[in-house]
């Protein structure tokens, strides 16, 4: 019944679903990022909440429609190759473009100058990325084998919710978290060595 009823609305109101749909799982995401990181909600930071609100409706929402809509015409059906060139026109053409849309525009949001908004963007994009490509291909796969078109959007929004609350989380922390300064000394080609005192 629910299903019916989500699949009958998406179907009659596309667009605006898949931007009601997103906006709210990047803003949930948020919560439970900040929740994740005070522990609680009794700091929430609602400038940071409406920024990512504010990527969600006006770039995710809207892109990641067209976006999908635009592989399913080019590539259609459920062919090994067709999943495959979408997989790979999603991980390698599309990601890269839109982590970079993601930091500036939430630099923007957030009044930063142009300077810190660029050192962010070259501290935190590739060790990102490297994460998304941990993370996403078994989700494409999934998606476009098995989910039906109407409901991609939703699809993608639910397992995006897990990334969101990843993504929050290494673009408000100062400092990279461990696992991805791991990753970022890897792509770097640097190495940290850390002495220990017996």
């Amino acid at each position: 019944m629910i299903l019916s009823t989500l699949r009958r609305t998406f179907q009659k109101y596309p667009l605006a679903s898949n931007i009601v749909t997103f906006t709210s799982l990047i803003s949930g995401a948020d919560l439970a990022c900040q929740a994740i990181e005070h522990k609680n909600l009794n700091r929430v930071d609602w400038t940071r909440l409406r920024n990512m609100a504010t990527m969600g409706l006006v770039y995710y929402g809207p892109v990641y429609y067209y976006y999908y809509g635009f592989l399913d015409l080019k590539f259609p059906g459920k062919s090994p190759r067709s999943i495959l060139l979408k997989l790979a026109i999603h991980q390698f053409l599309f990601t890269i473009p839109s982590l970079c849309i993601f930091y500036v525009g939430m630099g923007k949001l957030e009044h930063k100058p142009w300077h810190a908004t660029k050192d962010e963007l070259k501290r935190k994009l590739l060790p990102t990325y490297v994460t998304a490509c941990m993370f996403w291909p078994a989700a494409q796969i999934i998606n476009f084998a098995f989910v039906p078109p109407v409901l991609r959007v939703v699809y993608m929004s639910g397992v995006s919710f897990i990334w969101l609350i990843c993504l929050s989380y290494i673009k408000n922390q100062p400092q990279l978290p461990e696992i991805f300064q791991k990753i970022e000394d890897l792509t770097s080609g640097t190495t940290r060595i850390k002495a220990v005192e017996k």
